[in-house]
């Protein structure tokens, strides 16, 4: 069965950024970011993923190359057009 996630593209420079929307819990500690950012990266390869939860702070957390997480942060969700996507 196919989950639907929330996605948004955005471009830095000449690179294609995909940003799809999790749970926290799938981000939560450094095996489960590892774990969920390998499981949806060969499904996005002709751009750089990166996953965004929001914290329990309720400040966005972003999970990437470095380079797009320095870029992003400071971004709130609703800055982004979020578009449904489906996996699986």
């Amino acid at each position: 069965m196919a989950q639907v996630y929330q996605s948004a593209s955005i471009k830095l420079a000449d690179e294609i950024i995909t940003v799809i929307y999790v749970s926290y819990s799938a981000i939560a500690t450094d095996e489960m970011a590892a774990r969920s950012l390998a499981a949806m990266k060969p499904l996005f390869k002709n751009s750089t993923l990166v996953l965004a939860a929001q914290g329990v702070n309720l400040a966005p957390e972003f999970i990437g190359p470095k380079h797009v997480v320095d870029f992003l942060r400071g971004r709130a969700l609703h800055d982004f057009k979020w578009y449904p996507i489906s996996i699986g």
